[in-house]
């Protein structure tokens, strides 16, 4: 594929066009304006550098192999306030179900900060969740899991902490709850496939949470709660969990529902 930019023509910028959702009369295989600024959007939500090039980095996110889900950038201060986010909004939530749901959220690596510039921005949605907030919502390009790009609304949030309570009104369902209270990330991860929250293959996804779920306990130095294996692990006479957690939303296959 060729790198398509402003001024660019041809069969590739139709390709890229119907990647990006457009539709009808805008695949017109001219790269304008209209382009380029969906592009940023494009690049933005996927961790590219967002110049509105199409060059072999974007080409390669956008034609290659999906990656299981990103782990969220490293960052402790995000983490930090995401945490103190969380416990402000939830003061009585059970730790397993806090980490559960944050790591989950983390998975966009933005913590309610919408995509950078885009139309996200200030949105408060911890994890491309998509409909109408109390805030109202805005339009972004999401993905099928087979790759096939559509356009639909996101939630907008009023606050960071609304945000965060409808992502765990979403995640935690009686039977991720069941799951989550026997320390069971596998089953907690399994039971939210059942509840199509997401289209990924689920061992892949509880690979991503996990992962991510490693990095933010490594972050805010907290003792994990959850068990990959399903292990329970006996502290103080309670079963808790013990391992990673995490997930939150590669860009095809993160679908948010709310309920």
């Amino acid at each position: 594929m060729q790198t398509l930019k402003v001024g660019s023509r041809g069969d590739d910028v139709k390709a890229w066009q119907k990647i990006l959702g457009m539709t009808g009369s805008n695949v017109d295989g001219v790269f304008g304006t209209g382009t380029a600024n969906a592009t940023r959007i494009y690049q933005q939500a996927h961790a590219l550098a967002p110049d509105g090039v199409v060059g072999p980095a974007t080409w390669a996110k956008a034609t290659g192999t999906p990656q299981p889900m990103a782990v969220a950038n490293g960052n402790a201060s995000l983490d930090t306030w995401a945490y103190n986010i969380a416990k402000t909004a939830a003061p009585t939530m059970p730790e397993p179900q806090r980490q559960y749901t944050l790591s989950v959220a983390r998975g966009e690596g933005l913590y309610g900060k919408g995509w950078g510039t885009g139309p996200g921005a200030g949105s408060n949605n911890w994890g491309a969740v998509q409909g109408t907030g109390d805030a109202g919502s805005f339009q972004h390009i999401d993905h099928h899991a087979d790759g096939t790009a559509y356009t639909t609304a996101f939630k907008k949030y009023s606050s960071p902490q609304a945000g965060f309570l409808d992502m765990a009104h979403i995640l935690l369902k009686p039977n991720v709850i069941a799951a989550l209270d026997k320390g069971n990330l596998h089953d907690a991860v399994y039971a939210q496939h059942d509840n199509r929250y997401f289209e990924l293959a689920p061992d892949k996804y509880l690979s991503a949470v996990e992962n991510n779920y490693a990095q933010l306990t490594a972050n805010l130095s907290w003792k994990k709660v959850l068990a990959a294996a399903g292990v329970a692990v006996g502290v103080g006479g309670a079963a808790v969990a013990g391992v990673a957690l995490l997930a939150g939303a590669a860009w095809w296959w993160f679908k948010g529902r709310g309920a």
